[in-house]
C-alpha cells in the first residue's frame, strides 16, 4: 500500500503513501465487507487529486463517490489522472530525516488516518495498526496477484500469436505448414 511514513498528527494517527490514488482506495474497498474502510480508518487525499473541484481542502472518498466510480468504467479518464501525478511522484520527500509531519509534506501526499491512535494504550498502538492495515493489504496482495496472472496470459497469448505468424510466413505451396 506504499505507506512510508507513520506519525501523530492531534490525536490521530497518520500514514503518508505516496502511491495511492483513489481508484485504487476504491479497488480496496470493493474488497472489504460493506464495502467500507476497517472501523476508524479513513484516506485522505490532496486537491489535485479530485475530479471535481474541492477547492484547496483535503478531501476522502465518500459513498457517494464510490457509487459514482462504479458505474464509470473509464479507464482512460483515471489514467490520464495517473499520468499527471509521474512527475510528482519523483519529488516525494523522504521522511529519513524528518522531524515533523510538515517536514515531511505529508499533507501533499495521500494518507490514511487512523482515528484516536494517540489515545491508545503504548502496547496497543501496533495492534491497532495491524488490524486497519491487514485486511486492507490482503486485498491488494490478491489484486496484484490477479494483474501478474493476466500478464501471464497475455504474455502467452502474444507468444502464441507470434508463433502462429512465423508458422503462416513457413507455409509451403502444397499448403502445409512446417
Amino acid at each position: 500500500m506504499g505507506v512510508d511514513l507513520v506519525g501523530i498528527d492531534g490525536d490521530d494517527g497518520v500514514l503518508r503513501c505516496p502511491g495511492l490514488r483513489p481508484r485504487m482506495w476504491f479497488a480496496i474497498l470493493e474488497g472489504l465487507p460493506l464495502g467500507l474502510p476497517p472501523k476508524g480508518v479513513s484516506a485522505k487525499f490532496p486537491p489535485r487529486f479530485a475530479r471535481h473541484d474541492v477547492g484547496n481542502a483535503d478531501f476522502e472518498i465518500t459513498l457517494d463517490d464510490l457509487s459514482a466510480m462504479s458505474g464509470n468504467g473509464d479507464e482512460d479518464d483515471w489514467d490520464e489522472y495517473d499520468d499527471e501525478e509521474v512527475e510528482a511522484m519523483k519529488d516525494i520527500t523522504s521522511a529519513a530525516s524528518a522531524k515533523s509531519l510538515d517536514e515531511a509534506n505529508v499533507y501533499e501526499y495521500p494518507r490514511f488516518i487512523i482515528k484516536d491512535l494517540k489515545k491508545a494504550k503504548r502496547g496497543e498502538k501496533v495492534d491497532i495498526l495491524l488490524r486497519a492495515l491487514l485486511p486492507m493489504s490482503k486485498i491488494v496482495f490478491a489484486n496484484q496477484e490477479a494483474d501478474k496472472e493476466r500478464a501471464r496470459v497475455a504474455v502467452e497469448v502474444r507468444d502464441k500469436r507470434e508463433a502462429m505468424k512465423k508458422a503462416k510466413k513457413t507455409k509451403t505451396k502444397q499448403g502445409y505448414y512446417y
